[in-house]
């Protein structure tokens, strides 16, 4: 964990060290533009370290989303780039369509859950921990992997919990 250089927050900022000096300035960028506090942007970070393992090459091999928020290809199209494209980009670069993506969430972003829903299920901002994430089977089953304690649904509590640790981790090593 590093310092956020330059911060008058004083406080540290999980896998700082996972990008590249000009992904570490994009993301100050984000938090800036968003007054996200330092805890908002550590969920974020979460988020991108469960999604993609902190790598913009990553690729679901099977749904084709690609790169640290793992992109859909049709939310690509709508941010004015594609998956090739992102595909092909540095951290700092696609943290730019990061950023585009959550414009319109960045200020209903309360919780760890709520970062991950943006992502996930936007449709899920603010609902509770037990709120069932997927409405249809299909959803569901390209889902289920997330569902704990396979009772057939997939809540928030249990689509986030990965994330949750990934944060966990990241906060113990502070």
């Amino acid at each position: 964990m590093f310092l956020w250089e330059n911060s008058t927050f004083g406080e540290l900022v999980i896998y700082y060290e996972k990008f590249s000096i000009k992904g570490r300035e994009k993301l100050k960028e984000i938090q800036r533009e968003f007054d996200w506090s330092i805890e908002q942007l550590d969920w974020l970070i979460a988020c991108i370290g469960f999604e993609s393992q902190f790598k913009p090459r990553a690729r679901n091999k099977i749904s084709k989303a690609t790169g640290l928020i793992q992109f859909m290809p049709l939310t690509a199209e709508y941010l004015g780039t594609t998956i090739d494209a992102l595909l092909e980009m540095e951290d700092y670069e696609q943290l730019e369509y990061v950023k585009r993506y959550f414009k319109p969430y960045a200020h209903r972003i309360e919780s760890l859950e709520d970062m991950y829903m943006a992502i996930l299920m936007p449709r899920c901002i603010g609902k509770t921990p037990d709120a069932n994430v997927f409405s249809s089977y299909k959803a569901y089953k390209q889902n289920i992997i997330l569902d704990l304690n396979k009772d057939g649904k997939v809540t928030i509590e249990e689509a986030t919990a990965r994330v949750r640790r990934i944060y966990d981790s990241g906060k113990s090593l502070n």
